[in-house]
């Protein structure tokens, strides 16, 4: 790079300030790639642990039964944990956490037979359904042991309906490196015939699944 009039007043030429500033690019680039490389192996362990979970593709006929089918199930696991909360004895309301962690095989049932019976026909495996109750429910354990430690229920009130609708979403959604239960099923755009998760778009008119870039381009 050649001298520039304004070095003749810096101590450092011009160009060594260019290349200090690159420098520092460079690191905060490297930082970030090395930060993107540890939730990649990080994710890579996790999955060693998960079941395989089997992917349905589906048309649009079936868009609706199935959306229908997700909410029917998140309806019986809210209705089957609110069987845990109970009047209190210093409160209006508790809930018995450690009781609903233990009968875990009724969330499982619910799970299971929610997404196989009635023509459901995704074949989900037990494995996974177990494996992903009993996921959820373990990030909520400690709450329980500190409960031992207590001479009152913590869990009371307004409090309860907030846990019950953390388990759900745990149940529901998983944590980062998980498949959300939606994702088991695909349909694919009638409009670019891409395939996408049923939450990357809609039905359109009645007629049509559209993806939501498909759908941003016909509004615009």
């Amino acid at each position: 790079m050649e001298p520039q009039i304004i070095d003749h007043y810096n101590e450092l030429p011009h160009s060594i300030n260019v290349i200090d500033k690159m420098n520092e690019e460079l690191s905060e680039a490297q930082k970030e790639t090395n930060k993107l490389k540890e939730e990649l192996e990080k994710y890579k362990m996790m999955n060693l642990y998960i079941p395989k979970i089997n992917i349905t593709l589906i048309n649009k006929e079936q868009y609706i039964d199935y959306m229908e089918l997700f909410d029917e199930i998140k309806e019986n696991i809210r209705n089957h944990l609110y069987i845990y909360k109970e009047n209190g004895l210093i409160a209006d309301e508790e809930y018995d956490l450690k009781k609903a962690c233990e009968n875990s095989c009724k969330l499982v049932e619910i799970l299971f037979n929610g997404l196989n019976d009635r023509g459901a026909n995704l074949n989900i495996s037990r494995e996974w359904c177990e494996y992903r109750i009993d996921n959820a429910l373990d990030k909520f354990k400690s709450l329980v042991k500190l409960q031992n430690y207590w001479w009152e229920n913590m869990i009371k009130d307004s409090i309860c309906n907030d846990i019950i609708e953390m388990i759900i979403e745990e149940i529901i959604d998983g944590n980062d490196y998980e498949i959300k239960l939606y994702e088991c099923l695909r349909i694919k755009c009638d409009k670019c015939n891409h395939v996408f998760t049923i939450e990357g778009g809609d039905i359109i008119d009645e007629k049509k699944w559209i993806c939501w870039d498909c759908s941003e381009c016909s509004d615009s």
